[in-house]
């Protein structure tokens, strides 16, 4: 878990999403792993040079979901998941 803490302040102005943004500011800390791999996915749509949105965020956690092995990490992205769809306007 601790592979993807990183610098998320990066990441929250990569973010479009204000409330998203706003909601991984106040719970770093109980919420870091998962808050670690939503930057992970603002930094690689990032630098696949795309926007980044909340649906660009929950494609990125959805393939990283079926592609790791990794149970643990299995757990984090679907936190993190959780969070984004969450944090989701539904379109009207």
């Amino acid at each position: 878990m601790t592979q993807l803490i990183s610098n998320t302040s990066a990441m929250h102005t990569g973010i479009v999403d204000h409330a998203l943004s706003d909601f991984i500011r106040s719970t770093a800390d109980r919420h870091a792993e998962e808050n670690a791999a939503i930057s992970q996915a603002v930094t690689a749509i990032l630098s696949a040079n795309k926007t980044v949105s909340n649906k660009a965020i929950i494609i990125w956690l959805v393939d990283a979901l079926e592609t790791t092995q990794d149970v643990v990490m299995c757990d984090v992205y679907r936190n993190a998941l959780e969070i984004v769809v969450g944090h989701t306007v539904d379109d009207i």
